[in-house]
């Protein structure tokens, strides 16, 4: 398994890379009234509104330091019976991948009623990572908001 690694205030985290749809460079955003907690507006991605979550400011409380290596990480919102929708999740150091052969299970559940997106915590070469799952952080972020091209 693959995990495209990221980081908050020195602390490692990962997604699994098959969730990742594509990785784009930081774009402004147009902040939305009454937006959920962590989400900093909505941006266009190929003539379509996407969700935009600040990781930083959703975990940190302060917004995502501008630098190179901050990205947007495309993942798609899948919903049991429903068609799934595109978010971006911004996030700083998303530059690195980690094979998940070269880590070693430390914590199996790290689940929490208020994160219910952290899973794993794993031991890899430069310490310990935090595995989050995409699906559940989208969902956990913007609950029942639907976004989309409008008709």
């Amino acid at each position: 398994m693959l995990f495209l690694l990221f980081q908050l205030d020195g602390h490692r985290y990962a997604l699994d890379a098959r969730d990742v749809v594509e990785i784009l460079p930081r774009v402004t955003a147009k902040r939305t009234p009454h937006s959920p907690e962590g989400s900093v507006g909505l941006f266009n991605y190929r003539g379509q509104p996407v969700p935009l979550i600040d990781l930083s400011e959703l975990v940190l409380g302060r917004a995502a330091n501008t630098r190179l290596s901050t990205r947007i990480i495309l993942v798609e919102r899948k919903r049991q019976g429903r068609e799934a929708h595109l978010a971006g999740l911004l996030a700083e150091h998303a530059t690195e991948l980690m094979r998940g052969e070269d880590a070693s299970l430390a914590f199996s559940d790290a689940t929490h009623n208020d994160t219910p997106y952290l899973r794993s915590i794993f031991f890899g070469k430069d310490g310990f990572v935090q595995r989050v799952d995409a699906n559940a952080l989208v969902s956990h972020c913007l609950g029942q908001a639907r976004f989309g091209a409008v008709a």
